[in-house]
């Protein structure tokens, strides 16, 4: 695993000088859905312990401060925390508390935050399915007793997943056949387009509604919300009001398990 990790430490690292434009600008719209959601869920209260895990390029980071909140960032990115520090203090932003580090090994006393954001950050977890485990134990330590960890996962059964077998899979199958008939020995790194509301990228991981009601179950946690949202990355500006209201009457419907991904408010049991 150490390798693997190692590979999503190096994607970030070489990514973060471009991280903010070519996500967060790119994909504006599902990424001020998922703001609106996340300080909607805060708005009550103020002057809060954070802990923003996955500072990424600071924006959920700045946010809190003007909040007026405690905030503290961690990132396995050091080359990410640098692009953002330097950010943030080119704003006026002079104390700032960046740490480098990951989340199944987080460097804090029990019951430290009163809120944990996790926001786009754990699908990238090298071996999702093992690893993720030890984060929300990580999690539940580290919150409060009646604090919030806010989360969202991306789900492997959103219907526009099927695309990647026409896309991307077809696509593959005919070029090794074609090289195969030519004579031409195929590499097997070769890379392919992405079709755009896909994760294919190797240390991209999606999960399913079952896995992740056992996941909260047995890491000792409750969600008193577990909502769907089936607005995307790169969701045409088309389809941006459609997306607005199948997400309000499916979001918190029986169909939820079509969603393309889930925002969770997490508490201790």
């Amino acid at each position: 695993m150490a390798d693997q990790k190692k590979e999503v430490i190096n994607h970030f690292d070489s990514w973060s000088a471009t991280y903010e434009a070519e996500v967060w600008h790119r994909d504006e719209f599902f990424h001020k859905n998922l703001q609106r959601w996340v300080f909607n869920s805060i708005e009550a209260s103020k002057d809060q312990v954070i802990l923003e895990l996955g500072v990424g390029p600071g924006v959920y980071y700045e946010k809190f401060l003007q909040g007026n909140h405690k905030v503290i960032g961690i990132d396995v990115s050091f080359k990410m925390i640098q692009v953002t520090s330097k950010k943030l203090k080119e704003k006026g932003y002079n104390t700032l508390n960046f740490v480098l580090g990951d989340g199944e090994f987080l460097p804090f006393k029990e019951e430290t935050f009163d809120i944990t954001n996790c926001i786009e950050v754990l699908r990238h977890l090298p071996q999702p399915y093992k690893t993720i485990w030890r984060v929300f134990r990580e999690l539940r330590r580290v919150i409060s007793q009646d604090g919030d960890i806010l989360v969202n996962l991306p789900n492997i059964l959103f219907p526009l997943n099927l695309v990647s077998v026409i896309y991307y899979m077809i696509p593959r199958f005919f070029t090794r056949l074609f090289n195969k008939k030519i004579g031409f020995q195929y590499d097997q790194n070769v890379s392919f387009p992405h079709f755009p509301v896909l994760y294919n990228e190797p240390e991209d991981h999606m999960y399913n509604i079952l896995f992740i009601r056992s996941l909260i179950r047995n890491t000792k946690l409750k969600a008193p919300l577990l909502k769907g949202v089936f607005f995307f990355p790169a969701c045409p500006k088309l389809l941006f009001s459609l997306f607005k209201k199948i997400d309000r009457v499916l979001g918190l419907s029986p169909f939820t398990f079509l969603a393309y991904a889930f925002l969770i408010k997490l508490k201790r049991v």
